[in-house]
């Protein structure tokens, strides 16, 4: 399997496999906000699939918290990286390499029910406070890996139907890519980006361009927020108040992630049996509507 690096902090960098997909702002809590928190997910989606290890080092910490688990492996003196969602499989005092088989995942009582399993990320200086959400250090994301070759749908139409929420392909005119990464296109003042994040329930996301300037976003040729730029990479603030549909039928949201292969968009129903009329290969017809405005 081939790993390649995805974010770093300073001269240490964290890897994933090409199949797998990744999130930096996918999330509700304050490290994805703040730019400290990196999301790994693996490609079937299962709980039952094996957890990989993201970076070299000494695993040095373990402590179960309620259901959930804090994980720690050292890369080098006065850094470590701190895991959580981890059940482990390693002693404590072992060295691992990218690509070790390190434990398997929790399905954490924070998730949200349609929340896919995977590992959180992120930098520390050291062991102390590591229970403790706040102290992770920014992370930066890597663009420079080979792109992988890929074939593209034709339509948006859904290739998996979960309990929790639908798998939709993204055509090609509707995929934007940045770096070695696949996702859904927005539109810019001046051309496109790759937009990520969960709209509009998190309130907040990422867009990842050539193009990126302080400016007003487009989806579905509705503006859906505005981008700060910061490191290369612009955060936006949604507009709540939009409402989007698939179908005309009304949904929570769409969940968009960084893709290393082919590209979903992740409906997420208000419940469960708002997608229990949808059907595997049924084309999807997705509008956003701003009300009050």
């Amino acid at each position: 399997m081939k790993y390649i690096p995805v974010a770093h902090y300073e001269q240490s960098k964290i890897y994933t496999s090409t199949d797998s997909f990744i999130s930096f702002s996918n999330s509700p809590y304050p490290a994805h906000r703040l730019g400290y928190g990196l999301d790994i997910y693996n490609a079937s989606r299962s709980y039952f699939a094996d957890v990989f290890s993201p970076v070299d080092g000494k695993f040095v910490f373990t402590k179960r918290i309620g259901e959930d688990c804090v994980s720690a492996i050292q890369v080098r003196d006065n850094l470590i990286v701190r895991i959580l969602h981890l059940d482990p499989a390693v002693d404590i005092g072992s060295y691992i390499y990218v690509g070790d088989y390190i434990g398997n995942y929790i399905r954490s009582p924070f998730f949200e029910f349609w929340t896919d399993p995977h590992i959180h990320v992120e930098y520390r200086k050291s062991l102390k406070g590591i229970l403790r959400s706040s102290g992770g250090l920014p992370l930066h994301i890597l663009f420079d890996a080979d792109k992988s070759k890929i074939n593209f749908s034709k339509r948006f139409s859904i290739i998996s139907k979960r309990p929790e929420y639908l798998l939709v392909s993204i055509p090609e005119p509707y995929v934007a890519s940045f770096g070695p990464y696949f996702g859904l296109k927005v539109q810019l003042k001046n051309g496109y980006g790759l937009l990520e994040g969960g709209i509009p329930y998190y309130g907040y996301g990422r867009v990842y361009s050539e193009y990126l300037q302080d400016s007003k976003l487009k989806l579905f040729d509705k503006e859906i927020g505005s981008s700060q730029i910061s490191y290369n990479v612009g955060f936006i603030d949604f507009r709540k108040q939009i409402k989007i549909t698939a179908n005309e039928i009304s949904i929570r949201g769409i969940a968009l992630n960084l893709y290393l292969s082919k590209p979903a968009i992740k409906i997420v129903p208000y419940n469960t049996e708002n997608i229990t009329d949808f059907r595997i290969g049924e084309s999807i017809k997705f509008d956003i509507s701003l009300p009050n405005l």
